[in-house]
């Protein structure tokens, strides 16, 4: 998720191993994400460095599992 306030861009991406530890080995659900931030001086006191976000498995980390996996996570929480 990219966000702009008033010149600053916020990004939001999930931490180092966050994509195969929840989407494909875990069920699912939040992720531990990470802020990068532009210009960075900009940035202090914003928003927080790290948060719990959904919706990554489905978007940013959709190509992290090999087939087997991503099809068993997909599968089974669109049925479930």
């Amino acid at each position: 998720m990219v966000c702009h306030v008033l010149g600053v861009q916020i990004d939001y991406k999930p931490k180092a191993g966050q994509c195969k530890a929840v989407c494909c080995d875990g069920g699912g659900g939040e992720l531990t994400v990470e802020r990068s931030c532009t210009p960075t001086d900009k940035c202090e006191g914003i928003e927080p460095d790290e948060k719990q976000e959904n919706g990554h498995c489905d978007t940013t980390c959709k190509d992290v599992c090999n087939d087997g996996e991503l099809y068993r996570f997909v599968c089974l929480h669109r049925i479930g």
